[in-house]
């Protein structure tokens, strides 16, 4: 595990998905940022829900639910850039 002080080389993107099942990121997000650090955190709204990440491909996350209500959360995707050093 590691731990940094002070500035982070850190982006985040966020906002609320309803009733999809995909995050599109930013087209320039394979260019800007390390895809292989990249963490998610997803908050349900309204009930739970069991929201998983399913895979990562290319600028599209995908969620799953097992729940048999539509997709309702908050996200934020955060990731290393790669144009600073850590």
């Amino acid at each position: 595990m590691t731990f940094k002080n002070g500035l982070e080389n850190v982006v985040f993107y966020g906002g609320r998905l309803q009733q999809q099942k995909h995050i599109d990121l930013p087209e320039d997000w394979t260019d800007f940022v390390n895809m292989s650090t990249i963490t998610i955190s997803l908050t349900p709204i309204g009930s739970h829900q069991e929201l998983v990440v399913r895979g990562i491909q290319g600028n599209r996350i995908t969620i799953q639910s097992k729940s048999v209500i539509p997709i309702d959360c908050y996200y934020h995707v955060f990731a290393e850039r790669n144009d600073v050093e850590s």
